[in-house]
């Protein structure tokens, strides 16, 4: 139990990082801000099911190869985000720099890399095959 603990409070740093950094108007290289509501009303629902989610999936699939359990967990936030950008529009991608679309897919290759990282390490330290 102590390394799914650990896990977790990785992914909420590095959750809170990314949203004070390049979810900040204020950071120079930003690829999101929110400007409709406070960050955390989206932030800690979405992120706190979505470790729930990875976690579920990388149990249910540790038996199959990883890049599976990634692409699932990748499901849940890529679902997340499209639905905000169209949707919802409870934040906006930064047009600065980039342009909108380059933000965007900048927020979904973290979400990438951020999965990636936590199936890895669930697989290694919590769930056995």
């Amino acid at each position: 139990m102590v390394p799914l603990f650990f896990i977790a409070s990785f992914y909420a740093a590095a959750v809170f990082i990314a949203e004070i950094t390049l979810g900040s108007a204020e950071f120079p290289l930003h690829f999101w801000y929110f400007s409709g509501m406070p960050a955390w009303q989206w932030s800690v629902p979405v992120h706190g099911a979505g470790f729930l989610w990875i976690a579920l999936w990388t149990r249910a699939l540790r038996s199959h190869p990883a890049i599976l359990s990634m692409a699932v967990s990748w499901a849940f936030f890529i679902a997340a985000e499209t639905i905000n950008r169209f949707c919802l529009l409870l934040f906006d991608y930064s047009s600065e720099t980039l342009g909108i679309e380059a933000s965007f897919s900048a927020v979904l290759a973290l979400y990438a890399m951020l999965c990636a990282v936590i199936v890895y390490t669930l697989r290694k330290f919590v769930f056995d095959k």
